[in-house]
């Protein structure tokens, strides 16, 4: 199974559409923050939550989905205030004893195991246009490069 992770798009549809043209997936995964509209999520098969800006999108806070790699929970991070460290995040993922956790807000990329548990945050695709692709857990940090 091959997954595009991204976060904090910003309403730059653009460089999604860029990564998708280039590659396939079986899954797109998003962390909030895309500020795009629901149709737009809705057409790209685009599985994401509620980020601190998406003010008018129907979506949930956060996502526990079951996939080939294990449990994965999928959240912005913004009510587990992330920005500040990661121990409510760690809290939540081991209190719902998931494999992995998918988040945002920073804009910073990380990937980080801790006590078994992988924390991916792919960074902004909107600004630094970085993002992850996890392809049979094969976790790989990404760029869209300029033209």
């Amino acid at each position: 199974m091959k997954i595009l992770i991204t976060s904090d798009i910003h309403g730059r549809v653009c460089y999604l559409d860029k990564i998708l043209q280039t590659s396939d997936f079986d899954l797109i995964i998003d962390a909030g923050d895309s500020n795009l509209e629901q149709h737009q999520l809705k057409i790209r098969n685009i599985l994401s939550v509620k980020g601190n800006t998406d003010y008018y999108l129907d979506l949930p806070l956060f996502r526990i989905i079951d996939l080939e790699i294990g449990k994965v929970l999928i959240t912005h991070g913004h009510q587990e205030a992330v920005k500040w460290g990661l121990s409510k995040l760690r809290s939540k993922a081991e209190t719902l004893a998931v494999d992995y956790v998918i988040f945002g807000h920073t804009h910073q990329l990380l990937i980080e195991e801790i006590n078994g548990i992988k924390y991916l945050n792919p960074g902004s695709l909107g600004y630094d246009k970085t993002y992850l692709v996890i392809d049979k857990k094969q976790i790989t940090r990404r760029e869209l490069k300029n033209d």
